[in-house]
C-alpha cells in the first residue's frame, strides 16, 4: 500500500514537470516568434517610410530632369554641381554671350568646351549606415572600381560602428548627416525636433571624426519632396545645410531581400541619361542585394560615359 501510495505520488510529480516543461516551451517559442515578427514589421515600416515618395518619383522619372526642372520642384537648389565644373559652364556662357555681341560664329566651340558641356556625372549615394554587414561590402565594391561615394549616416548607427564610418572617411568618400534615429514620428513632428536630430548626429560624427569634421550635406528621411516639406526645407537652408535628394533609384527600399537582378533593372527604369545623376541606394544590413547589385550600376554608369562625383 505505502509503495502503491508513493508510486502515485512520483507519476504525479513527473506529470507535473513534464507539464510545466510543456509550458515554458510553448511561451519561449511565443516569444521567440512574436520577436520575429516585431523585427519584420519594423523593417517593413522603414521600407515603407522611405518609398513615401514613390508618387513623387513616378511624376519626376516621367521627365527628363534637369537643372532647370530641379529648380521649380524645389524652393531652394538642392543639388550642388562640381564647382570647377559649374565655374567652367559659366565662362563658356559668357565668352559665347561676348561673341554674339560682337557678331562672331557663337556655334564654334572648342573640343574642351564640347567636353565640358558633355560632361555627366553620376553620384552614388547610400542610406542608413554604416551597417557591419553591408557597409564593408559596398567599400569593397567602390575601392575595387576606384569609384567614391556619398554615405548619409544615421547618428545611432555611428555610434554602433565608429569603425566604418572612419573607413569611409580614411577611404576618401563624403559623409552627409541622415539625423540621428530615422524617426518620422519624432522628426516630423516639428522643426525644432529635426534640428536637434541633425544636431546630435553632427556631434557623434565630430566625436568619431575628430572636431574638425565638418558636414553641411544633410538628406531627409523619406526625402524632402511634397508640400508638407516645404516648411522643414526652408528651414534647414536657414540653419545653414544643403539637402540632397535623388534622381534615380535601385528600388531596394520596396521590398525585403528583393534579388540583385531587380534592383539593377529598378535602377535602369529610373536611368533617364540625367547630365546630373543622383542614384539613392541603402546600407543597412539587410540590404545585401544592394551590394550584389551595385558592381553593375558601376559598369552600367562606366560604359555611358559617367564619371562619379561626391556632395
Amino acid at each position: 500500500m505505502g509503495n502503491k501510495h508513493r508510486n502515485k505520488s512520483k507519476k504525479g510529480n513527473i506529470m507535473l514537470t513534464v507539464a510545466f516543461l510543456i509550458v515554458a516551451i510553448l511561451i519561449f517559442i511565443e516569444i521567440s516568434v512574436a520577436y520575429e515578427v516585431s523585427l519584420v514589421y519594423r523593417e517593413k515600416k522603414t521600407d515603407m517610410q522611405e518609398a513615401e515618395a514613390e508618387p513623387v518619383h513616378r511624376q519626376i522619372f516621367g521627365e527628363n530632369l534637369g537643372t532647370a526642372k530641379w529648380d521649380k520642384l524645389y524652393e531652394e537648389k538642392a543639388v550642388k554641381m562640381d564647382r570647377a565644373h559649374k565655374d567652367r559652364l559659366e565662362e563658356i556662357k559668357g565668352r559665347e554671350a561676348e561673341e554674339k555681341k560682337n557678331g562672331t560664329n557663337p556655334d564654334k566651340k572648342s573640343p574642351e568646351d564640347k567636353a565640358v558641356e558633355n560632361k555627366k556625372i553620376a553620384y552614388l549615394t547610400f542610406d542608413d549606415g554604416p551597417s557591419q554587414y553591408v557597409t564593408p561590402q559596398i567599400l569593397d565594391i567602390l575601392n575595387s572600381y576606384g569609384v567614391k561615394a556619398t554615405f548619409f549616416v544615421l547618428g545611432k548607427q555611428a555610434e554602433i560602428n565608429p569603425h566604418l564610418l572612419k573607413r569611409i572617411h580614411q577611404e576618401g568618400h563624403a559623409i552627409g548627416n541622415h539625423t540621428y534615429s530615422h524617426n518620422y514620428g519624432f522628426l516630423y513632428k516639428d522643426m525644432e525636433n529635426f534640428l536637434y536630430e541633425l544636431e546630435k548626429t553632427a556631434q557623434v560624427l565630430k566625436n568619431i571624426l575628430g572636431d574638425d569634421f565638418e558636414t553641411n550635406i544633410i538628406r531627409f528621411p523619406g526625402g524632402s519632396f511634397g508640400a508638407k516639406r516645404a516648411p522643414f526645407r526652408k528651414f534647414v537652408v536657414e540653419k545653414g545645410y544643403n539637402y540632397i535628394d535623388w534622381n534615380c533609384i535601385n528600388g531596394d527600399a520596396e521590398g525585403h531581400y528583393l534579388p540583385a537582378q531587380k534592383l539593377y533593372n529598378r535602377f535602369k527604369g529610373t536611368f533617364k541619361n540625367q547630365k546630373e545623376l543622383i542614384v539613392l541606394m541603402h546600407d543597412a544590413d539587410g540590404k545585401i542585394t544592394t551590394a550584389q547589385a551595385l558592381p553593375n550600376i558601376i559598369e552600367f554608369l562606366i560604359e555611358r560615359g559617367y564619371e562619379f562625383g561626391t556632395f
